[in-house]
């Protein structure tokens, strides 16, 4: 009888200090799920915060510095006043700048001093609308590469620029870049020459409307153009302007 109360007394004792060890062991496991929980989320925010990181680095790389940006001249008529009157730029220009296209490239004191103490940077949207240039896509051979090869555009656009038509609008980034830089822009009579396009003249009754009422063209010819051939060869700048913009072409 002494020894199975011994054996009693052993079970009791080892249930009850298993009793007492469950709390702590389902503790401890839940302070390690915490922990490895803890960890994730800390390896998640340091894996963000490289993306990010990275993802700043890409974007300041693109951002054109002084050497990249043709400020141009002090041509304009309000040149060296202290504001920028290139509308090419956004930030602080200065409280009566310019928002006229006239000084673009024509205030280049102004705006290089404003661009080197960190007031101003290029505006590349409103830039790019204010222009009304439809620069494509990246589908060319030769896309970001850091030469221009839509030969719509004159300029600088690089060494490898090609000399064919046949990347017109396949080009973007690259020839949107070096425009914004003010290096290239577009060369109206060269690329209307190699398409062989003859716009005429302006003797239409709404030439210079910013509507093209020459029904020889097809695509955004204007909301308010005309619709009958009363107008073929009439609205010479109209569609000159969209058609280098890439907006119409001919039928």
């Amino acid at each position: 009888m002494s020894c199975l109360r011994y054996v009693a007394q052993g079970f009791i004792v080892a249930v009850l200090l298993a009793g007492l060890a469950a709390p702590a062991l389902a503790q401890s496991e839940r302070k390690e799920e915490a922990g490895d929980a803890a960890r994730a989320a800390e390896e998640e925010r340091a894996v963000e915060a490289e993306r990010s990181a990275e993802a700043e680095q890409a974007a300041e790389a693109e951002r054109p510095t002084e050497t990249d940006i043709d400020f141009g001249d002090d041509s304009g008529r309000y040149a060296n006043d202290g504001e920028c009157d290139d509308i090419r730029f956004e930030g602080d220009r200065g409280r009566t700048a310019s928002d006229s296209s006239a000084y673009i490239t024509r205030d280049a004191t102004d705006c290089r001093n404003l661009f080197l103490a960190g007031r101003i940077s290029l505006d590349a949207e409103s830039y790019v609308a204010a222009a009304g240039v439809d620069f494509g896509d990246d589908s060319g051979d030769y896309a970001n590469d850091g030469d221009c090869d839509d030969t719509r555009f004159e300029g600088d656009r690089g060494r490898g620029a090609l000399d064919d038509d046949s990347h017109i609008m396949r080009d973007a980034t690259d020839c949107r870049n070096l425009f914004l830089a003010g290096r290239i822009s577009l060369d109206a009579e060269a690329y209307a020459a190699a398409a062989g396009v003859d716009f005429g003249d302006d003797s239409g009754d709404y030439a210079n409307d910013g509507d093209c009422d020459d029904t020889r063209f097809e695509g955004d010819r204007g909301s308010g153009a005309l619709d009958d051939d009363s107008h073929i060869m009439g609205d010479a700048t109209d569609c000159r302007n969209l058609f280098l913009a890439g907006k119409i072409w001919l039928r």
